[in-house]
């Protein structure tokens, strides 16, 4: 199933679907395009809200949002409060900036559903396609921070930029400790079975690359916390290119 059954709006699926598409579009006729992610966070006035409360905001919101843009951009409910937008062939920046003004303006006008009045909060992540060679996963990840320092920062949406994004540092810092551990040789390859409670035997085996550091001190707290923070970090990204033996 490709669409949501709350709003009838695109799923989580169709939209990263129509986003690779959307993005391989590009890469042959160089168009931009841009993504909006929009996350809710609502609350109740004079009375506390319920699951069918809710979900009826929820319609009506997505009714809302698929109001304020052209027909051939898609809007998809990615999750239970987060809303997608994908704007393909994008004029310019500002074109964006604008429907992004006109969603959260719309979007946080009171609901009343069943003498309940709704008043949404919002925040509103934008990543536009650049010269670079982007993916769609990219892009997703992309508006994602930039929801969050919209939330963060109570604006009406932010524009995603390299240079504000949380994780750039937190990347730096595990890929300098991380180009520390192989010399130190701090990697150790482990063996771990996986069983199979109902047989009571081992039915799988797999063997995590591990890093393993001093315990205590600060350097222990730096590859700690960037490692938990940068989600699967992986050699390419970090720029390291690792060589182990078999």
């Amino acid at each position: 199933l490709l669409r949501d059954p709350l709003t009838g709006l695109a799923n989580r699926t169709m939209f990263h679907e129509r986003v690779e598409r959307a993005v391989a579009a590009r890469r042959r006729d160089e168009a931009h395009l841009a993504i909006l992610l929009i996350e809710l966070g609502q609350v109740a006035v004079g009375a506390p809200s319920d699951p069918g409360t809710d979900d009826s905001a929820r319609r009506e919101i997505g009714t809302r949002i698929e109001r304020l843009v052209r027909f051939e951009d898609i809007v998809a409910r990615v999750a239970e409060d987060q809303f997608a937008v994908l704007v393909e062939r994008l004029r310019g920046p500002e074109e964006i900036t604008a429907v992004a003004e006109r969603i959260s303006t719309a979007v946080r006008e009171p609901i009343v559903v069943d003498g309940h009045k709704l008043a949404p909060e919002i925040g509103i992540g934008i990543a536009i396609s650049d010269g670079q060679d982007v993916t769609a996963d990219t892009l997703l990840n992309d508006a994602d921070v930039a929801m969050y320092l919209s939330k963060q920062n109570q604006t009406a949406y932010e524009m995603y930029a390299h240079e504000r994004d949380p994780r750039v540092g937190e990347r730096m810092v595990l890929a300098t400790e991380l180009r520390q551990a192989i010399p130190r040789r701090e990697f150790v390859l482990d063996y771990q079975p996986l069983v199979d409670l109902h047989a009571g035997r081992p039915h799988v085996g797999e063997r995590p690359f591990r890093l393993h550091v001093a315990v205590g001190g600060d350097r222990e707290d730096r590859v700690g916390h960037a490692a938990a923070r940068v989600l699967r970090p992986e050699p390419q990204l970090l720029g390291l290119g690792v060589e182990h033996d078999r």
